[in-house]
């Protein structure tokens, strides 16, 4: 009875102030390449940073955009949305400030057609499990969008310098 609704409450309490949390943090990794892309923008060219990156990031926001809607979750929902404005607004910036922009646009067009490719074949076939292996895909691209940053390992390494690594990571 009364102990049951007093824990009702504060496991809503706690599940809220998570939520919150998370959206937060996830926004500040959302926010991280700005600084770094903005000086590369400033420098007159975008292409001394690994496109694989914003790709990454823009990717696994599309999926667990998606992904949050289905189930629904506004939280999911929200910061991914967040997300893919910021990717979007990133890819363009990378883009105007590349000198390979075929090279850049060929990316970008790629990493679209991998959403629409995912989410067709989720849909087409298997339409009863597209939820559960959706979720399993974002899980997956989250690894990739957080591993993506070790492209530049091996600049590193090649030239025993790590001045090339964003200060953000």
């Amino acid at each position: 009875g009364h102990y049951g609704r007093g824990l009702n409450a504060l496991m809503s309490l706690l599940e809220s102030a998570l939520s919150t949390l998370g959206i937060v943090l996830s926004l500040c990794v959302f926010l991280a390449p700005l600084r770094t892309l903005r000086t590369r923008w400033h420098e007159g060219t975008t292409d001394r940073e690994p496109i694989l990156v914003l790709l990454a990031s823009s990717l696994m926001c599309w999926l667990w955009w998606t992904y949050g809607v289905l189930i629904p979750n506004w939280s999911i929902v929200t910061v991914n949305f967040c997300g893919m404005v910021l990717g979007v607004a990133y890819l363009y910036m990378y883009h105007q400030g590349s000198e390979r922009k075929d090279s850049t646009l060929v990316s970008i067009a790629g990493t679209l057609l991998i959403y629409v490719l995912v989410l067709g074949y989720l849909t087409l076939a298997n339409p009863m499990h597209t939820v559960t292996h959706l979720g399993f895909i974002c899980a997956a691209s989250s690894v990739g969008m957080n591993a993506s940053p070790l492209a530049k390992l091996s600049h590193v390494v090649r030239t025993k310098n790590a001045d090339s690594i964003s200060s953000a990571l």
